[in-house]
């Protein structure tokens, strides 16, 4: 934020708060920019450059490909690029959510999906609430519902549904106002105190947050024993000594057998696929890898449950995608450098894939309604 006031005082409009005019300030998502491309994989990230952008001279996407920061700027830019002329006409913000919270950059074609979660479509109000609150009151005529759920996200997945014998029924469900934050692994903690790989951007405040992280990154040995003492004595709280935070499943659903965790799309291009100090950290194996360490003897699964691609609950391909990706060795390699190989096939182990909201819909004869269209419509059906 005070680089935002800095920017805005040297002469920038900042959109959607101030009237668009250059030089300007967006905020972008890069996944909505770059589509459905495996981008933990740099032969993917060749292959979808020489595709899309035929003209790309060979050095620059050389350049491109050896991160997925890079080819996130550049592909990023260009979209940026392609629709220049927008951006003088782009509208205001509209209502009060948008004026508190400021509104992601799309081009014109896909602004539809422009809250990404927030405001009018968001998805913990539109999708997850009403859904999981219809599904758990159906629990006295069908305990085991959550069951039934778990095997609508592997219906093209011949594994087998070791669940079916599992005690399943819901004990205790987080979500919408009720989300619960599941704590990082003490040794994920440790091992990025240890291996911390931050460039100059991300440590550039003269605080003393920062200059104890540039210590860290420096590999100075004085500090990182200090940053492993405090982990031990104060624990994963906050403080410079502490690179990752909570993480927060959209859902997570607790059992005698089982914890389940749940991320719930709707507008989204894709989940999310790093943290500020992990590049390759993937939101799925983060909430599987913060379950799994309070797991006890029980089992852990995980999905998606995202828009269907039509009104049957087809799982659109980016989705199919983003499953896939989710279990590539480059995101196990980059989201759990931390567990051993047994404990990574665990965890891996535990994503089960992706199903719809409208593939519930249907498999559990819900009220269709409890497919609001927007914030507003929820309270107007009665599931808010």
């Amino acid at each position: 934020m005070p680089i935002l006031k800095q920017l805005r005082a040297a002469g920038f409009a900042v959109w959607p708060f101030d009237v668009p005019r250059l030089p300007m300030v967006v905020e972008i998502y890069p996944r909505a920019l770059t589509g459905a491309v495996v981008k933990g994989n740099a032969d993917e990230r060749r292959r979808y450059l020489e595709h899309k952008y035929t003209k790309l001279p060979a050095q620059v996407i050389e350049v491109a490909v050896r991160s997925d920061d890079a080819f996130d700027a550049l592909v990023s830019s260009l979209v940026m690029a392609e629709h220049a002329m927008e951006f003088t006409s782009l509208p205001p913000a509209n209502d009060r959510q948008q004026r508190l919270e400021g509104q992601i950059w799309l081009p014109a074609g896909a602004r539809k999906t422009e809250t990404f979660a927030r405001g009018r479509y968001n998805s913990s109000k539109t999708r997850v609430a009403p859904v999981f609150s219809a599904l758990e009151d159906r629990a006295d005529e069908d305990p085991q519902w959550l069951r039934r759920l778990l095997s609508l996200a592997t219906a093209e997945n011949p594994r087998e549904r070791i669940w079916r014998a599992q005690d399943l029924i819901v004990q205790s469900s987080h979500y919408g106002q009720r989300e619960r934050p599941l704590q990082p692994p003490l040794a994920l903690l440790s091992w990025l105190v240890r291996n911390l790989d931050a460039g100059a951007a991300k440590l550039k405040e003269n605080d003393a947050s920062a200059r104890e992280r540039r210590n860290l990154a420096a590999k100075d040995p004085v500090t990182i024993e200090r940053a492993l003492e405090l982990l031990r004595s104060a624990g994963a709280g906050r403080g410079w000594h502490v690179l990752e935070g909570p993480t927060y499943p959209d859902v997570l659903l607790v059992t005698p057998d089982a914890l389940v965790v749940i991320e719930g799309k709707r507008t989204e291009a894709g989940p999310t696929t790093s943290t500020t100090w992990m590049s390759g950290r993937h939101q799925m194996l983060r909430h599987l890898d913060a379950a799994w360490e309070i797991r006890g003897e029980r089992a852990v699964y995980g999905l998606f449950v995202v828009e269907g691609k039509d009104e049957r609950g087809t799982v659109p391909p980016m989705w199919v995608e983003a499953a896939r990706d989710t279990t590539s060795e480059a995101a196990i390699q980059g989201s759990l450098p931390h567990r051993s190989p047994e404990e990574r096939e665990g965890i891996v182990g535990s994503f089960l894939g992706v199903t719809t909201w409208q593939a519930i819909v249907s498999a559990f004869s819900l009220d269709p309604r409890v497919l609001a269209e927007t914030v507003s419509d929820v309270s107007f059906a009665g599931f808010d």
